[in-house]
């Protein structure tokens, strides 16, 4: 790693320094001139989850090793945290729990912190590894779930969302919006920008006044591929009839061409005057043990406040429900098939690798135009950690009954 430019101009000092001493000509440098290591604090106080990155400051299995620290900071961590270099590179069990998730800086109670976020979600840890203490959470009223204590929290009736589910809701990441940042992204060399990373999933990019739905899609979702095959795709409302598919890189290609070819998708909806739609997930199950980090449940914002959306499965088909912010009020949106990949040979049976596609994640939900349709973007898969998932969009109407708030 290079020293950062602070300290090399401080060592330089201090040589020039010692060789005026050696001939009498000069006085010690004043003590503000020696470059001194920053402290934790000044390393790791933040205010909001850009502010911090991932420090890898000992190799670990998955991504165990990871401090959290000042993103503009980063160049001098290791003055304040010295790396710790293992002896033999770690021994790492894919089967373990811990292999199910994925390391993420976050802002806490302005310091910058650890989380691990994925299907076995573990305490958050501080800098030194050490789990930091969970809020504790008051009993909740006989026949009431708590949701959780984040602001706009809402607590619900027994009703047709299981309180298991309910229980697990969690927070949802917000994203910036790639057509609001296509100029800064659009660049390919800002691939390991951090704030264009991980825009372009899955999902509704922009919607035009004709009622035009833009995507970025995949025909699957593997869940241990370092690549998926994207398109950029446009479909017409109110069904997605007709969609218009184009190829936004293939494994061949580079990352450089693959992040141009997306981007450059994105700035052609941004210049044809496509719109921002509006999501309305504010709290889901994903990540959740209690549903094998799938999202079957999504809690809304408004203007659909507190409704749910919840994907049940049977044999006959997986059903997705909108359910009233009573938990009680049930409408059918549709119902997905159920499909069983083939199974060309008795050792893939036995692996599971021909189980029925019947867990679905709900990634995102957005409301039409004219606020007349839910655009659902999620998946079905077979629970398999290393499954593929298969993708689909569906543009539903809004039953009749369904209020939407101004």
């Amino acid at each position: 790693m290079h020293a950062p430019r602070a300290t090399l101009a401080a060592t330089a000092l201090l040589v020039a320094a010692a060789a005026l001493l050696a001939c009498g000509k000069a006085e010690p440098p004043p003590p503000d001139t020696v470059a001194t290591a920053p402290t934790a604090a000044e390393l790791q106080t933040c205010y909001q989850d850009f502010d911090c990155a991932l420090y890898e400051r000992e190799p670990a299995c998955f991504g165990r090793g990871n401090i959290a620290v000042r993103r503009d900071r980063l160049d001098d961590a290791h003055l304040a945290f010295p790396p710790k270099p293992a002896s033999a590179p770690p021994d790492c069990d894919d089967s373990s729990p811990e292999a199910l998730t994925r390391p993420e800086a976050a802002c806490e109670s302005q310091h910058c912190v650890v989380r691990f976020v994925g299907q076995n979600p573990t305490p958050t840890v501080d800098a030194d590894g050490r789990a930091l203490p969970a809020p504790d959470a008051p009993d909740a009223p006989d026949g009431v779930d708590r949701v959780d204590d984040s602001p706009g929290a809402r607590r619900y009736p027994e009703g047709v969302a299981p309180r298991e589910l309910i229980e697990a809701l969690t927070p949802a990441r917000v994203h910036a919006s790639p057509l609001a940042l296509v100029a800064t992204c659009q660049d390919a060399a800002r691939i390991d920008d951090e704030r264009c990373i991980g825009l372009l999933d899955v999902g509704a990019l922009g919607i035009s006044d004709a009622g035009v739905v833009a995507f970025v899609t995949a025909p699957t979702i593997d869940g241990c591929s370092d690549f998926v095959e994207t398109s950029g795709l446009t479909a017409a409302l109110p069904d997605l009839a007709r969609p218009q598919k184009r190829s936004l890189g293939s494994p061949e290609d580079d990352d450089a061409a693959r992040w141009s070819a997306a981007w450059g998708f994105v700035a052609e909806l941004a210049k044809d005057g496509f719109t921002e739609p509006q999501s309305l997930i504010e709290r889901t199950t994903l990540g959740s043990p209690a549903t094998q980090g799938s999202a079957w449940l999504v809690a809304l914002g408004a203007p659909l406040d507190g409704w749910l959306v919840y994907a049940t499965t049977a044999d006959s088909g997986v059903t997705v429900h909108l359910i009233a912010a009573d938990n009680t009020t049930d409408h059918v949106l549709g119902t997905l098939p159920v499909t069983v990949p083939p199974c060309p040979s008795p050792e893939d049976r036995e692996a599971g690798l021909c189980e029925p596609t019947k867990d679905p994640s709900i990634l995102q939900v957005v409301l039409g135009p004219k606020r007349a349709q839910l655009i659902v973007t999620l998946t079905l898969g077979d629970g398999s950690q290393c499954g593929s998932d298969k993708v689909y969009h569906k543009a539903w109407s809004l039953p009749d009954g369904v209020v939407i708030s101004p």
